[in-house]
C-alpha cells in the first residue's frame, strides 16, 4: 500500500449515506465548493498527519474542482497547511481531470507548475473520458496517469479496452509517469495489470470506500492481499 485516495460523503440525517456526485454538482454552482474544497484539504492533512505518526507511510490524494483552480486554492495554502501538519508536501497528491484544465489553459497551467515548484505531486484523472488526452500529457506537468474504470472494466471480456489501457501503460511509461489504474473489481483484472506492467491499481478488489477510524484495518487487509 502506497497511497490512498480521500473520499467525501454526506451523512443526511434521513436520507443516509448520499454519494458526491448528488450534492458536489450544486456545490459548484453554487460556489461552496470552495469552502467545501478547502476543508477536504485540512481534514485530510490532518488525518494523514496522525497516521504519520502511527507509523504509516503513504501518501493521500483530494480531487480537485475546477471552481478551485487557482484562486480558491493557490498554493501558497497548501504549503500552508502541510506545513501547519507536519506534512511533507509530497505526501499530498492532487487530482484534476482534464475537464479543469480546459475550463482555463493558461490558469491550469501556472498552478499546476506551481504545485510542482512546491513538491506536491499532480494526478491527471479519468484518463481517456475527456478531450486532447495526449496533448496534455506533454504540456501538463502531471505525476500520474489515472486509467479511468471504464476500460478497466470491460478488461477481461474487450480486447479493445485492455489494448486501450496497455497503450496508456506504455505510453506513460515513456513519458516517465506513473500509471494508477481504477476500478479493479477482481483477480482477473490485476493478473492482466500486472502483465502490462502496470504497477499501481485501486478499486474493490482490495477494499471498498471506508471511514476513517476503520482505515488501519483495511490498510492490513491489502497489505496482505497482495
Amino acid at each position: 500500500l502506497i497511497g490512498a485516495e480521500s473520499l467525501i460523503r454526506w451523512q443526511h440525517p434521513e436520507r443516509g449515506l448520499v454519494p458526491p456526485d448528488a450534492f458536489i454538482p450544486i456545490a459548484e454552482e453554487t460556489g461552496f465548493i470552495k469552502e467545501l474544497g478547502r476543508w477536504v484539504v485540512e481534514e485530510a492533512c490532518r488525518q494523514l498527519s496522525l497516521w504519520r505518526k502511527e507509523g504509516w507511510e503513504f501518501h493521500l490524494s483530494v480531487n480537485v474542482s475546477a471552481c478551485q483552480i487557482p484562486d480558491a486554492l493557490p498554493v501558497s495554502q497548501l504549503i500552508e497547511i502541510t506545513d501547519r501538519h507536519g506534512l511533507p508536501p509530497h505526501t499530498l497528491a492532487l487530482e484534476i481531470t482534464e475537464g479543469v484544465l480546459l475550463s482555463d489553459v493558461n490558469k491550469g497551467l501556472t498552478w499546476l507548475n506551481g504545485l510542482h515548484a512546491a513538491g506536491f505531486r499532480a494526478y491527471l484523472d479519468d484518463f481517456g473520458t475527456g478531450y486532447s488526452s495526449l496533448s496534455y500529457l506533454k504540456r501538463f506537468p502531471v505525476d500520474t496517469v489515472k486509467v479511468d474504470k471504464s476500460f478497466v472494466r470491460e478488461m477481461s471480456e474487450d480486447t479493445s479496452d485492455r489494448t486501450l489501457v496497455e497503450a496508456v501503460v506504455v505510453m506513460a511509461r515513456a513519458l516517465g509517469m506513473t500509471v494508477v489504474a481504477e476500478g479493479i473489481e477482481n483477480a482477473d483484472q490485476l493478473i492482466l495489470l500486472r502483465g502490462m506492467g502496470c504497477r499501481y491499481g485501486q478499486g474493490y478488489h482490495f477494499s471498498k470506500p471506508v471511514p476513517p477510524e476503520d482505515f488501519i484495518a483495511a490498510a492490513d487487509r491489502v497489505s496482505k492481499l497482495l
